[in-house]
């Protein structure tokens, strides 16, 4: 009798243990899930927190030109102008000298910087010239998660746990249109309506799928500024690593699209627009120095 009552506890000991590690890792996993949720939703908001900067600060440029200017005066594009090139690869060096240290960072730094070099190949377009084509656009496609899991500080606060998504955020929306779309659970949901609905927090953390990770975690689309010539995408290409002294392969994927493409191609975008200024006949005149800035020997 007491053999079997020693045995029926040691059972119940194991059963209880076998609940209590169950309820742990799901405790676990759904803190997690949370986690990753709550940076996903800042992500959002500093991208369209930057945009929203960004387009404030256009539009007051904008406004200071043409009050300065006579009425014959044309206001050159955005990324036409000396000034604000130089402002992007001040960006970018800035960004480079203060994240390059962190491998979590080279995947990204990579996949930008195979961005730019496929929009200027005219081997990866399928054109005869590089400059010959604008209808031919190059559509970076990568996971949010870069921007908020692979480059983290474990010592920061909540705010300066996001300080390399909101740098990476500024750097990107410095020369790129933001494609305003992300895919959860295999479909297009806008970004606006989770920005303005919000996620379905019971359903996301009570999910028992396999994929949880994959659910989470959203497609960021972006595309170059169609004024950005190519001797401005040399010059900021100029201040990225190269990729052979960067230790990750370039993150996301490049695809190539055609300026005529519409929404039915399965984008997700209404119309692809074409590069207008290729060939920098928009730009500004740079002054014969201005390389001396791209040279490494100097």
């Amino acid at each position: 009798r007491f053999v079997v009552e020693s045995a029926k506890k040691h059972s119940d000991a194991t059963v209880l243990f076998q609940k209590y590690s169950r309820m742990r890792d799901l405790m676990r996993r759904k803190s997690h899930k949370l986690a990753m949720i709550q940076r996903q939703a800042s992500l959002f908001e500093l991208l369209s927190r930057s945009e929203q900067e960004k387009s404030s600060s256009l539009n007051a440029s904008m406004l200071v030109s043409e009050r300065s200017s006579n009425d014959n005066h044309i206001v050159k594009p955005h990324l036409t102008q000396i000034d604000n090139v130089q402002h992007v690869i001040t960006t970018v060096k800035s960004f480079v000298k203060k994240y390059q240290h962190n491998i979590g960072s080279h995947s990204f730094l990579a996949g930008l910087h195979n961005m730019i070099t496929a929009q200027m190949d005219a081997k990866t377009l399928g054109i005869t010239h590089r400059n010959a084509d604008g209808n031919k656009i190059v559509r970076w496609k990568f996971r949010g998660t870069v921007l908020t899991e692979a480059c983290r500080s474990g010592s920061c606060g909540k705010e300066e746990s996001m300080a390399y998504a909101q740098d990476a955020s500024e750097l990107l929306l410095s020369f790129l249109v933001w494609i305003k779309e992300i895919d959860m659970e295999g479909g297009r949901i806008q970004t606006e309506s989770i920005l303005r609905n919000g996620f379905d927090w019971d359903r996301l953390l009570n999910s028992t799928a396999n994929n949880d990770s994959e659910e989470m975690d959203t497609a960021l689309s972006f595309e170059l500024d169609k004024h950005l010539s190519n001797a401005n995408l040399r010059r900021i290409l100029a201040a990225l690593p190269d990729p052979k002294s960067l230790d990750a392969r370039a993150t996301g994927t490049v695809e190539i699209l055609n300026a005529s493409q519409a929404s039915s191609d399965g984008t997700g975008v209404s119309e692809v627009l074409p590069r207008i200024n290729c060939d920098g006949h928009l730009d500004e005149f740079w002054p014969w120095y201005s390389s001396w800035q791209f040279c490494n020997v100097l």
